[in-house]
């Protein structure tokens, strides 16, 4: 099964939710974001967004190392996501995270703006 839903938002550019079969689960959520500069101070509203979407995993783009991704990486936290793959990127440049409420196995990327991780069989990636 898959489905795909376009969402906006105000400091939202575009999310896509693609529904995929995995075993023993049924569906899972995959949600994509692009956070605009890091998310600042909309944040608290950005969490808000994609909690109530309820997706078990999360490609977030234009995501920043410091204090804007440590606070939205600690909000998520408060919500099951509690994995969260990076690269490293250097503070203040974009790059991509995936936040995950199921266990991922992560995957050497080359660049810091490419995130990759697996999960039952589905290979996920981030590229910013």
């Amino acid at each position: 099964m898959r489905r795909a839903y376009a969402y906006s938002a105000r400091g939202v550019n575009e999310a896509i939710q693609v529904g995929a079969t995995i075993p023993s689960r049924g569906t899972m959520r995959i949600l994509t974001l692009n956070l605009r500069a890091g998310g600042g101070t909309r944040i608290p509203a950005l969490v808000e967004a994609l909690v109530a979407r309820d997706a078990d995993v999360l490609v977030l783009t234009e995501f920043r190392i410091g204090p804007s991704g440590t606070r939205l990486l600690d909000l998520l936290r408060q919500h099951r996501y509690e994995v969260h793959l990076h690269n490293d990127p250097p503070a203040g440049t974009n790059s991509a995270v995936i936040v995950s409420r199921l266990p991922l196995t992560s995957e050497r990327s080359p660049h810091h703006r490419i995130v990759a991780a697996e999960l039952h069989g589905i290979q996920l990636r981030g590229i910013y």
